[in-house]
């Protein structure tokens, strides 16, 4: 295939004597390299938002693995060899079919289950399998007890995850990735869960509800200082219009009843302090009501604000 190829169920990759290729499934991160002379047939390629279904046959060749846990448990990653299939869960391993069939498994990180027929057998991290041409499964062991051929396939497998794995992560963009059949998500995407995502969104949780919490004080000094504000603004409206009356009613006192021509003074007075009174009052509730319909408003609007903050 080309560079950049996006592949699907049913595909046929080969790489020729000085080639090499990488599978990405974007679902969720796993990378997957393969080596020169390296043939292989991805049989299974089923993808849901939930959980995947993934099955590829090694028929010659060498393959890295690095695959994430699988979230799921109904989740199957499996590789399937002339001699033995393998199954795995997240771990980290190299596997390598010679032209004779004969497979050789080394797990670096996590744990890979190896069956033929009905044998089937775990190979822990840091162990190695190996089958002859005709499917019969060595006991696992220890990698350091291996030949040359597994001390190279634990060496390729090392260099990959340590050196090149996070470049390949960096460098891949999602246009070469095996398409998801996720209908709302038909390029895959990136993963959003792996652990470094997770951290920035959890460290930025903290001062985010730090603030709101924050905020609540002071809008509630708001709240407070404005009814203050407001009763203060009651009081001395009150104040002064009861003055005001006092101050009228003092005059009239000091007026006749009855004036030269005859006019009653005194009930003009009376009748002009009463207006005045009233009109002075009437401005009053004016005022005060004005204030009382802002303060609410506020009083709501900030009311609202906690409300959300404390969410």
């Amino acid at each position: 295939v080309e560079s950049r190829t996006v592949v699907k169920e049913g595909d046929t990759i080969q790489t020729d004597t000085e080639g090499s290729a990488m599978l990405v499934w974007f679902e969720d991160g796993t990378l997957v390299e393969l080596g020169p002379n390296t043939h292989v047939v991805i049989t299974t390629f089923q993808i849901s938002p939930d959980q995947y279904e993934i099955e590829f046959k090694l028929l010659q060749g060498r393959v890295l693995n690095a695959v994430n846990k699988l979230r799921n448990p109904e989740s199957r990653y499996q590789i399937v060899t002339p001699s033995v299939q393998l199954a795995v869960r997240g771990t980290q391993f190299a596997v390598d079919v010679q032209p004779d069939t004969t497979t050789t498994l080394v797990v670096h990180e996590g744990l890979v289950a190896a069956q033929q027929g009905d044998t089937e057998v775990d190979v822990p991290a840091g162990f190695y399998l190996q089958t002859s041409a005709d499917g019969a499964i060595a006991a696992p062991a220890p990698i350091n007890t291996g030949d040359q051929a597994v001390h190279g396939l634990y060496g390729d497998i090392q260099t990959f995850v340590e050196d090149l794995l996070p470049d390949a992560i960096r460098e891949v963009e999602p246009s070469a990735a095996v398409p998801s059949t996720d209908l709302a998500n038909p390029q895959a995407s990136a993963p959003l869960e792996n652990t470094t995502v997770s951290g920035q969104v959890e460290n930025i949780t903290a001062p985010l509800t730090n603030t709101l919490e924050n905020v609540t004080a002071p809008v509630t000094t708001v709240v407070e200082a404005t009814t203050a504000t407001t009763s203060t603004i009651v009081t001395e409206a009150t104040t002064a219009t009861t003055q005001v009356t006092e101050a009228v009613t003092a005059v009239v006192d000091t007026v006749p009843l009855v004036g030269e021509e005859g006019l009653d003074v005194g009930q003009t007075v009376e009748d002009t302090t009463t207006a005045t009174t009233e009109t002075v009052t009437a401005t009053v509730e004016t005022t005060v009501g004005v204030v009382n319909e802002a303060t609410n408003d506020l009083t709501e609007t900030l009311t609202n604000l906690l409300n959300l903050s404390r969410r």
